[in-house]
């Protein structure tokens, strides 16, 4: 099973903020300043509904523009997949020390890679927040530091 591409757009994160933490997967050292890659897994960590979470994530280029990732996810849970996934984008986030973050299929690439930029500023939504960017600050609000 691999990560579906509606899910990444999803930012229903806030609701399910707590999941991540309980699954299991251990935030790896964030890279300061230095270009290593973010890439971390998680094996048989329990989740929703008595499901075990068998997922990776890695990224593959980074360029000044944007990043290339591939979250690859065996098996588990809807909410925890996909919170897997914001999981990593954070981290992502955090390494390049940027305030935004948004994830969209990689054209030409297989299902389970994505690019993902960091604008300057969350695009406006009529009458509501930013529409499909991730801030630093909901990172931080949903602990994944």
């Amino acid at each position: 099973m691999t990560f579906s591409r509606t899910a990444t757009a999803t930012a229903t994160a806030a609701t399910a903020a707590c999941l991540l933490g309980a699954c299991g997967a251990t935030t790896p050292p964030v890279p300061t300043g230095a270009p290593e890659l973010v890439s971390f897994s998680v094996a048989d960590a329990p989740v929703e509904n008595g499901k075990k979470l068998n997922a990776s994530f890695r990224e593959l280029r980074r360029e000044p523009d944007h990043s290339v990732v591939q979250a690859t996810v065996v098996s588990g849970g809807s909410v925890s997949s996909s919170m897997f996934i914001l999981r990593g984008a954070c981290l992502v986030l955090h390494a390049r020390g940027a305030r935004y973050v948004t994830v969209a299929p990689e054209p030409g690439a297989s299902s389970d890679t994505f690019r993902l930029t960091f604008p300057a500023q969350a695009a406006p939504e009529p009458g509501g927040p930013g529409k499909g960017a991730f801030s630093a600050g909901d990172r931080r609000l949903l602990g994944f530091e």
